[in-house]
């Protein structure tokens, strides 16, 4: 009997998965009206994907027959170690699920970037770097080993766009009850408020947008 992998195996997605402890912290900014109010957040434990998701991972979904092609959008890259971009909501949510996990929440992002709630001058540290491949620079990773959340892509995560975080969840849930546009997070990560601390302004997009610089990342548990 062959061992060998065949076309609905999610072997080829190749997911390497960070686990973050469960924490408090404060999300968002006065500095926006979609990031107010800054409020206490309470995350349960969760693993987050090192990377924004691949080429080649993607392509394994689409050859499985759980997602559909990426349409090229101008400015999109090839390579099978650069991240997924041109991809739509639906689509990165597609992935999600064939690969066993979800698009995070907003205040999974966050707290993740944060490195697990605790702010800094940039995700991985203060060195300012740019990242260019998934994991091509090893300064630019969070303590806990995440690559990149910030210097390549935006990425979608699972949030309806709301003005502002007034009746936000406070346990690190998705808002989901109703909406136009999606919210995506991260690429320039390095905004920060007047107190220093990092923030990502809310940005918002129609679920079936495809761009060049926006990509995604899922999560577990």
């Amino acid at each position: 009997m062959s061992n060998a992998a065949g076309p609905d195996s999610k072997a080829d997605a190749a997911i390497q998965w960070v686990k973050l402890p469960a924490g408090s912290f404060q999300m968002g900014s006065d500095q926006w009206s979609d990031t107010r109010p800054v409020h206490t957040v309470a995350v349960k434990s969760f693993a987050m994907a090192k990377t924004p998701v691949t080429n080649k991972q993607y392509r394994a979904c689409v050859e499985a027959k759980a997602c559909t092609p990426i349409k090229e959008c101008d400015g999109y890259r090839a390579g099978d170690n650069v991240p997924a971009t041109c991809v739509s909501w639906e689509q990165a949510d597609a992935f999600a699920k064939w690969a066993g996990g979800s698009l995070p929440s907003d205040a999974q992002w966050e707290y993740a970037a944060r490195g697990a709630g605790v702010s800094s001058k940039y995700p991985w540290g203060v060195d300012h770097v740019t990242p260019r491949e998934v994991c091509a620079n090893g300064k630019a990773a969070t303590k806990e080993g995440l690559c990149d959340m910030s210097g390549t892509v935006w990425e979608w995560v699972a949030d309806w766009y709301h003005p502002s975080y007034v009746g936000a969840p406070a346990d690190g849930t998705a808002w989901n009850d109703a909406g136009w546009d999606r919210v995506y997070v991260g690429g320039g990560f390095y905004f920060r408020d007047k107190e220093g601390k990092l923030i990502s302004p809310c940005r918002r997009l129609a679920p079936d947008t495809r761009r060049p610089e926006l990509g995604f990342r899922i999560v577990k548990g």
